[in-house]
């Protein structure tokens, strides 16, 4: 929680009072939705924009963590896939272990990257 990002920055919500306070408002209204799920599988992401669409919202920032790192390429495949079916608001967040970008740049550079597929 004290880890400086790549620029030198502290990003953590516990870095400052007013960080902590907008992190603690949205938990107050209900506006974080964990996901604990295959996120390189159909289901997951898809479900979480799914209720999102029927309250009527937009994702505003989404939280992959290392997620990337364990996914195979034909599982990225389905995440980026699953990624793009969320209701977004335009001016919406992806963020992940090593950065943090607009959600639709993450959209236009998902693709499956140089993670080796082992074989049986």
């Amino acid at each position: 929680m004290i880890a400086l990002d790549l620029s030198g920055q502290e990003r953590s919500y516990l870095s400052e009072d007013a960080a902590f306070a907008f992190v603690k408002d949205l938990h107050a209204r209900n506006k974080i939705v964990p996901v604990i799920g295959d996120f390189g599988g159909p289901a997951a992401i898809r479900a979480i924009g799914q209720d999102v669409r029927e309250h009527g919202d937009m994702v505003q920032a989404f939280y992959a963590s290392n997620v990337a790192v364990y996914l195979t390429n034909r599982q990225m495949g389905a995440f980026c896939a699953s990624l793009a079916t969320l209701p977004a608001a335009p001016g919406a967040w992806f963020s992940e272990s090593d950065a943090v970008r607009s959600f639709h740049s993450k959209l236009v550079n998902c693709r499956p990257g140089p993670i080796l597929e082992w074989k049986r």
